[in-house]
């Protein structure tokens, strides 16, 4: 189900878009509690889970593989992981988009928003961003129709 014309989310950093969301552990099937804010970021390379939801969803990340990314904050060390990504609308709170098994990074010490970047989501749908209306609207990109699951047909 497409989001259209949603409103910019208020932030101490200004108006964002953002949508709802829910991460769920394909491995061991834990869930994160409730639907927390998913920050749509076009210049974040990879989905950022922060590492206050690591404990909800069991996993052990010091026991994988850490990589380094430049971010615009520096240099990080994450630790990638395969996650399914649930998407609500963040009026409706209805699930709109299922990404199942996907890399999402796991920053320990980050403690803000869900990061939904371009590799493992944003490439798999069309989205516009009509920044002096302060709204946007993302929909599943018609040649990814297998990719991902949508919850209406």
């Amino acid at each position: 189900m497409p989001i259209r014309k949603c409103k910019f989310t208020p932030t101490a950093f200004g108006p964002e878009p953002q949508l709802l969301a829910r991460i769920i552990n394909p491995v061991n099937g834990q869930a994160t509690k409730g639907l927390f804010k998913a920050k749509i970021d076009t210049a974040a390379a990879f989905c950022t889970i922060p590492g206050v939801y690591v404990g909800a969803l069991g996993y052990d990340f010091y026991d994988g593989k850490s990589e380094v990314r430049t971010t615009g904050n520096g240099n990080v060390t994450v630790y990638p992981c395969i996650a399914t990504i649930e998407i609500y609308h963040p009026y409706t709170q209805e699930l709109c988009y299922i990404i199942e098994d996907t890399v999402v990074d796991i920053i320990p010490e980050y403690d803000g928003d869900l990061i939904l970047g371009v590799h493992d989501f944003l490439d798999k749908f069309r989205l516009t961003i009509d920044y002096p209306k302060k709204h946007f609207t993302i929909c599943r990109s018609r040649s990814l129709k297998r990719k991902i699951k949508p919850t209406d047909p």
